[in-house]
């Protein structure tokens, strides 16, 4: 039987203000604290369901990583990386947390990322809350998003009797190479959408090896008998968030910036249209539409603790993604085309398919909608 116990955690907020005496509006780092109840778990309630044994160390080599489950979920425990011995305590991270501090277990402190840009602990020591400051006016203030995804973040916290500290994990993947399957090791953090469409949930063995046969058929002698490196312990803790994944690595965050390029001259459908596919974008990543690059070489940003949407609203928000790039922008960008990209037709070929719900109708519709519309 699991409890609970209350800490406080310092969340870094930004906000743009005109300080009194001051007459232009500028952009102010402030802090605020949260209080969340952190599970409190029995040791035994926590055991090894998944473990891969070709896990990098930092400083080369391999080792074996366990993923832990409880939950129906897996976890790892916060240690320094490749230290299994440097494991954070439970007092230790309540005195992190509450001050801000750079690191949490030997890795970066997420909940200095939940903003719209992450922020460096040094800078973070000296805000203060907007609440004391001298302020003429505010303009815009994201305390709510950033108390929301620190709050989501939250959850993601375990502590054990024993002493441990746990984060939930992403959990490892399957990935095809030349040589066959492997085991990919994640952490805490969901793969970049760069690498996401060749990544498989620890369940999908065999889903992977058939897409990686179908990218080069030359490996089908030997991948289907290679071992992935990944031992699935006790079933039902990895959760397949592949649909999403792969959705997010269709709706690159750069593509906003060529489709705002699409969109010029376009017509008033065309630019409803063109808004609506950067919206989905946003809404794919758990972000506003203004937090996306503006510029096509910006760093995309992925603060943790957003929330995480429906099948039907990944459907939804990829199909009209592919629909403006079908009607609208395929001919106005050169190097862009979303319909022919690996992660597109990874989406269409293993993900669409799984999903019950299926392609919502959208207003311009796909010519395969209009067809099964058709046919039903």
């Amino acid at each position: 039987m699991s409890s609970s116990v209350r800490i406080r955690v310092a969340v870094p907020h930004r906000a743009t203000v005109t300080p009194r005496g001051a007459r232009r509006p500028r952009e102010v780092l402030y802090a605020t604290e949260l209080a969340v109840d952190i599970r409190v778990v029995a040791a035994q309630d926590i055991q090894p369901a998944v473990r891969v044994q070709n896990a990098r160390e930092p400083r080369g080599g391999h080792r074996r990583l366990d993923y832990y489950g409880h939950d129906a979920d897996l976890w790892l425990p916060l240690c320094a990386p490749g230290y299994t011995d440097l494991c954070l305590s439970p007092e230790r991270a309540v005195a992190s947390l509450a001050r801000g501090s750079a690191h949490l277990g030997g890795h970066p402190n997420p909940f200095l990322t939940v903003g719209r840009r992450p922020v460096e602990a040094a800078e973070f020591a000296g805000a203060v809350g907007i609440e004391d400051a001298l302020l003429r006016s505010i303009e815009a203030d994201d305390r709510e998003t950033c108390l929301a995804r620190a709050s989501r973040l939250a959850a993601d916290l375990l502590f054990t009797e024993d002493g441990m500290v746990f984060r939930r994990s992403a959990g490892p993947f399957h990935c095809m190479r030349a040589d066959g399957p492997v085991a990919v090791a994640r952490h805490f953090d969901p793969p970049e959408s760069h690498e996401a469409h060749v990544l498989f949930a620890p369940e999908r063995l065999a889903e992977a090896i058939e897409f990686g046969i179908r990218r080069n058929p030359d490996w089908a002698q030997t991948a289907r008998h290679a071992a992935s490196g990944m031992e699935i312990l006790h079933h039902g803790f990895a959760k397949d968030r592949d649909a999403l994944n792969v959705a997010r690595a269709v709706a690159s965050q750069k593509l906003a910036g060529v489709f705002g390029l699409a969109i010029i001259g376009l017509g008033e459908d065309g630019r409803d249209a063109g808004r609506r596919a950067v919206d989905a974008i946003a809404r794919l990543h758990g972000i506003g539409a203004d937090d996306l690059p503006k510029k096509y070489y910006d760093r995309e940003i992925r603060p943790p603790g957003v929330p995480v949407p429906s099948e039907s609203e990944i459907v939804e928000a990829v199909e009209t993604i592919r629909s403006f790039d079908h009607s609208f922008a395929r001919s106005r960008v050169v190097g862009d085309d979303v319909e022919h990209a690996p992660a597109t037709r990874r989406w269409a070929e293993f993900e669409l398919p799984r999903i019950e719900p299926g392609p919502p109708d959208l207003d311009p519709p796909w010519p395969a909608l209009v067809a099964q519309g058709a046919s039903a």
